[in-house]
């Protein structure tokens, strides 16, 4: 049954910090079907993992290859950190995948500028992104603004990693978009390995190609300085991922 999973599992108090009072009252009742729910914890419990879903990043279609759902979408590892019980946390298989800050800086913006999936996305791009004429200009001009830094997906991928010393010990394994179907397969073995991965929330054409042709030298400087500690810690470059990054 769900609601023992849940009690049994994480922190009670977490449990309504994340869900809210009116999600805790509907997950913990007896006739509640996870299965039905868009976004739940249920998959994290009973494969015994947790999907770090970093936005732009493939993270639809391993959610969906792996779990069948969304899981418990964009959320960081220390709010699971905090969600579930220390014991269950550390048992768990912690993994995610990320991508080349430039490459998904610019994917990110042209999803975006589409309208994107939500209302909210949608309400971004309207009262944020509409200030500016082109993509050179939002680097230009936007990209160090709080208000972008802040929202989900321009957070820097580390955000989503790193524990509180600020590193990434925490995370089992971290795999790359540029080498995603070998990296999928590594994962689902050990979460699913029935699991298929299929192409979920498509780029548009706007997003697709070379990413480095869409960048300046000075556009390139910026973001280098925005992103630069992600850069670090994932290695990552201006140029597609190395292949010492990669294996």
């Amino acid at each position: 049954m769900y609601s023992v999973s849940l009690l049994r599992n994480c922190n009670p108090a977490s449990l309504r910090r994340y869900l809210g009072l009116s999600g805790v009252v509907r997950a913990l009742d007896p006739a509640y079907d996870p299965a039905k729910a868009k976004y739940s914890l249920e998959p994290f419990i009973r494969t015994r993992s947790i999907f770090v879903h970093i936005p732009k990043a493939a993270g639809v279609s391993v959610a969906r290859g792996l779990y069948g759902n969304m899981a418990f979408g964009h959320r960081k590892l220390c709010d699971y950190k905090r969600i579930f019980r220390p014991a269950i946390f550390d048992a768990m298989y912690k993994f995610t995948i990320v991508r080349n800050p430039f490459d998904r800086l610019h994917s990110a913006y042209s999803f975006l500028k589409t309208g994107g999936m939500s209302a909210a996305d949608q309400e971004f791009s309207d009262l944020v992104l509409s200030a500016y004429p082109d993509f050179r200009a939002f680097v230009l001009d936007g990209l160090h603004e709080q208000r972008v830094q802040e929202y989900f997906h321009f957070i820097p991928q580390h955000d989503f990693l790193v524990n509180q010393d600020g590193n990434l010990a925490d995370i089992d394994f971290v795999g790359r978009f540029e080498t995603l179907s070998q990296d999928f397969a590594l994962i689902s073995e050990q979460v699913n390995p029935a699991a298929q991965l299929k192409h979920e929330n498509k780029s548009t054409g706007r997003e697709r190609g070379d990413y480095r042709r869409h960048y300046t030298p000075e556009m390139v400087d910026r973001v280098s300085a925005v992103y630069g500690k992600c850069m670090q810690l994932l290695d990552y470059g201006f140029d597609p991922v190395s292949k010492e990054a990669a294996s």
